[in-house]
């Protein structure tokens, strides 16, 4: 069921579906522009955050940020030890999406793709955002 789920990289041509699921009303009370992941400029690749893109049968469906865990981090206590420690974001924005069990297999797909120099991955949802949990 889930071999039509891909996780590619961002480029500028997907900032239109960004600017859309941002505004979500599902998904704007947990990703406001202030929001460590949500990116200030839109290359596919940046060195301390690689921006992604979920496509389910090809189509977008949602973001996806991987990003380093530093000292300065909010989730430093966290890192692993003489490890690299990586956490993840996503959101799955088309809300035609929302509730059909992809959550699992997105974050296994981006743990396995992107993940595989890391020590240990966090990946914090904001416990008071049910609909992530249904």
């Amino acid at each position: 069921m889930y071999t039509h789920l891909s996780i590619d990289p961002m480029y500028t041509s997907d900032t239109l579906y960004l600017c859309r699921w941002f505004n979500e009303p599902h998904v704007k009370p947990w990703w406001s522009t202030g929001h460590y992941c949500v990116p200030n400029n839109y290359d596919a690749y940046n060195e301390d955050i690689r921006q992604l893109i979920i496509r389910y049968k090809q189509e977008p469906i949602g973001y996806a940020c991987v990003y380093s865990i530093n000292t300065s981090h909010t989730y430093a206590q966290y890192q692993k030890q003489n490890g690299n420690t990586v956490g993840i974001a996503f959101v799955i924005g088309d809300p035609g999406y929302v509730g059909h069990n992809l959550e699992l297999p997105i974050l296994q797909q981006i743990i396995r793709t992107y993940c595989t120099r890391a020590a240990r991955v966090i990946c914090d949802p904001y416990v008071d955002n049910v609909s992530i949990f249904r």
